[in-house]
């Protein structure tokens, strides 16, 4: 026989039951809001599903979506990469990486680009479009693009790094070639004008034995990574030309 206190709590139980989900609630409100083009209302609906239930691969790509249409290019970015997270392929991880990165790489902040780029390649180091993003952004900071532009050592040396991997991961390509030479060119440059200003410094330095030395120290560091550097332009210079030749008939 059914007591009377299960009766009494039977109605309760139904209406708990039948209580709708709010992540459900939300996501489906941020989907009725987007498809009349409301995005900044969607964008809204959409953050309070994903606070409840952030594990929601297809909203946070609509989340991201949004963001973008409001111009909250920040953000988009973020969604993406908390949608990056959730993958378990890195291939798929990598790719939303790249994702995000393209959020900026046609803008001008392009420098934003970087850190989703550089999760790119530490998920998948084989990513050959991250890699050549990575090397073309550190260029451009380096100051290789423009030949007005002073040179920035440390990041010669980034898009250096990037194009010797991406040289490692095909060997018998051109563009990365072509492109370290640009940067290789700029950082020689710029050392020939430091040994040029360190030779002026030891003359000044006349009998004081001590900084004549210091400068003799700098002048052959300087002329260390000059040779470093320009066997690595004639390697490129040499693979170029080699691209150049006609192929036997």
């Amino acid at each position: 026989m059914v007591s009377r206190t299960a009766l009494a709590l039977a109605p309760l139980a139904l209406l708990v039951a039948c209580k709708p989900d709010p992540v459900v609630v939300h996501r489906t409100a941020g989907d009725d809001l987007m498809a009349r083009s409301s995005f900044a209302g969607a964008a809204a609906e959409y953050a309070k599903s994903l606070a409840l239930d952030p594990k929601q691969r297809k909203t946070w790509e609509k989340l991201a979506f949004c963001r973008v249409k409001t111009g909250e290019r920040d953000l988009a970015a973020e969604a993406l990469g908390k949608l990056a997270e959730l993958e378990a392929d890195d291939a798929q991880k990598a790719e939303v990486y790249r994702n995000a990165a393209g959020i900026f790489l046609q803008g001008a902040d392009q420098e934003k680009a970087e850190k989703y780029l550089v999760e790119a390649v530490r998920v998948a180091p084989g990513d050959e479009a991250s890699l050549t993003w990575l090397g073309e952004l550190a260029s451009v900071k380096g100051g290789a693009r423009l030949q007005a532009a002073p040179a920035v050592p440390a990041e010669l040396e980034k898009a250096i790094g990037y194009y010797n991997r991406l040289i490692a991961l095909r060997p018998e390509g051109t563009a990365a070639h072509a492109n370290r030479r640009i940067a290789l060119f700029k950082y020689l440059g710029h050392l020939a004008e430091e040994r040029q200003r360190e030779e002026k410094e030891l003359r000044k330095s006349g009998r004081d034995a001590t900084a004549a030395a210091a400068t003799r120290e700098r002048v052959a560091r300087i002329e260390a990574k000059s040779a470093e550097l320009q066997r690595m332009l004639d390697e490129s210079n040499e693979k170029l030309a080699r691209g150049r030749k006609p192929a036997a008939k």
